[in-house]
């Protein structure tokens, strides 16, 4: 029997809404009450975690920012954290920031945005929980508050050609020590080649003792596949991209379908 349910959030637990279903929520907790292990993992900040962890009234580690840090389900307490180098860090926001690419920049629960215009911003607010500081010279400002070690994650938005370019580039640049994944077409998300949501799985099951093959994950965008990987069943969303449902052993409904609940029943007695 599978003993771990991890999920992530956008494009896979959230609908079109950015929300949970209501019939996602009530199957969780019956699945939850039946002693299955749910965790969450998600390219979000862990403030954005702990919310809906709240809200599904779970108790398991929290893996955000893809893998980057793992918290307890308050977010109170880091059980693990990864951040880039500071040579990648330098070498990356120095040349996106002089190619004014829109950039957010992760410090575990701060999040600052770079060259990005009020109508973007608006569209990020849905994916982020967070109060988002807006900074003219996002160089000088990391300097000046010594943050290069401590960026957890960095996301580039533009059309998703521009975006392919720009992961050829970069990946260059930084020696490819960093991991370039799409969380969303027109989301291009880098950090420490070290991390990944395959990776805070291994950490997660340790912490609660479960095997990799006893865990279902369920995603839709690349920084997912290494779930796939690493878990007994991968399950892709209908609403994932192309490649991530090449990876999937199994292809459950849309995010609009209510495709967890879907999961929940075709794997466990629901």
């Amino acid at each position: 029997m599978y003993k771990l349910l991890g999920i992530d959030l956008d494009g896979t637990l959230l609908n079109s809404e950015h929300k949970i279903s209501e019939g996602n929520k009530k199957n969780i907790r019956l699945l939850y009450k039946k002693g299955v292990k749910i965790v969450l993992l998600s390219g979000r900040e862990p403030n954005s975690l702990t919310a809906f962890a709240k809200e599904l009234e779970i108790r398991e580690p929290l893996a955000g920012l893809n893998g980057g840090i793992i918290v307890d389900h308050t977010g109170e307490k880091i059980l693990y954290e990864k951040c880039l180098s500071e040579e990648s860090a330098k070498k990356t926001i120095s040349y996106v920031y002089n190619e004014n690419i829109h950039t957010l920049v992760f410090i575990r629960n701060i999040v600052l945005s770079s060259n990005i215009e009020f109508e973007d911003l608006e569209i990020v607010r849905k994916y982020i929980s967070t109060d988002i500081k807006a900074i003219d010279n996002i160089i000088r400002y990391i300097e000046d508050n010594n943050l290069w070690s401590k960026i957890s994650k960095i996301l580039l938005m533009e059309e998703n050609q521009n975006l392919l370019k720009h992961r050829t580039i970069l990946n260059k640049l930084t020696n490819e020590n960093l991991s370039l994944e799409f969380s969303l077409p027109n989301f291009l998300e880098l950090f420490n080649r070290d991390v990944s949501k395959g990776n805070a799985l291994t950490i997660i099951g340790q912490i609660l003792n479960i095997k990799s093959e006893e865990m279902v994950v369920i995603g839709d965008g690349e920084n997912d596949i290494s779930m796939f990987e690493y878990a007994g069943i991968g399950v892709a969303m209908e609403n994932a991209l192309d490649i991530v449902k090449n990876k999937a052993d199994y292809v459950t409904l849309s995010n609009d379908e209510d495709g967890v609940s879907h999961v929940i029943r075709k794997f466990w007695d629901i």
